[in-house]
């Protein structure tokens, strides 16, 4: 995924977040090929994030590709137990001259909840460092409620699509509005073999 492939991901899950209404309510669960599902499994998701801190329209952030670890044993419920940077591709904003340096998702693993239509993350929460010359050397990002919307077809999820915000504590002190988006696609086999419903 290139610079090009990054902003039009981000103007697509605006595109999508303006549209889309609250959540349906919980009751579904996972399944594979259509059938519950009842073993534990892993998937691996692959794709890019951009994150951002500030008032809108003076905005700081990074676009960068990131690789998760989805794990369930079925029901209602999964948790993600892996979540790390694999690089980035550009900083903006306060960022723009800035390279990461250290990234560590706090607390996890972080739950996962089943609904209708979506997964909802719990307190997917980060910490990210910068290089000695940004002007922002930490960013602590809180977010309570990250929200994963698969394509259209929630029983054979090959992607989704992801939104979260919150709060984001800057070193040196400072505290900021924040939000991530981004997308990612289901590895390899699992793609299109698992969804929930």
């Amino acid at each position: 995924m290139d610079t090009k492939k990054i902003l039009m991901l981000a103007g697509a899950v605006f595109a999508v977040t303006a549209v889309a209404g609250p959540a349906a309510a919980s009751g579904a669960n996972w399944t594979h090929e259509t059938e519950p599902l009842e073993k534990h499994v892993e998937l691996g998701l692959s794709g890019g994030e951009i994150f951002e801190f500030g008032p809108e329209e003076e905005e700081s952030g990074m676009a960068c590709f990131v690789h998760a670890t989805l794990t369930t044993e079925g029901g209602n419920t999964a948790q993600i137990t892996e979540f790390e940077v694999e690089g980035c591709v550009f900083g903006f904003g306060e960022l723009a001259e800035c390279e990461l340096a250290g990234f560590e998702p706090l607390g996890l693993p972080w739950a996962v909840d089943v609904n209708a239509n979506d997964l909802t993350v719990t307190e997917a929460d980060i910490r990210r460092t910068f290089d000695a010359g940004c002007p922002v050397a930490e960013v602590e990002s809180t977010v309570a409620s990250l929200g994963l919307t698969p394509n259209e077809e929630v029983h054979k999820i090959t992607e989704f699509e992801m939104l979260g915000g919150g709060t984001a504590h800057l070193t040196p002190a400072a505290t900021e509005p924040y939000q991530a988006f981004g997308s990612f696609t289901v590895d390899g086999e699992n793609s299109g073999t698992y969804g929930i419903g």
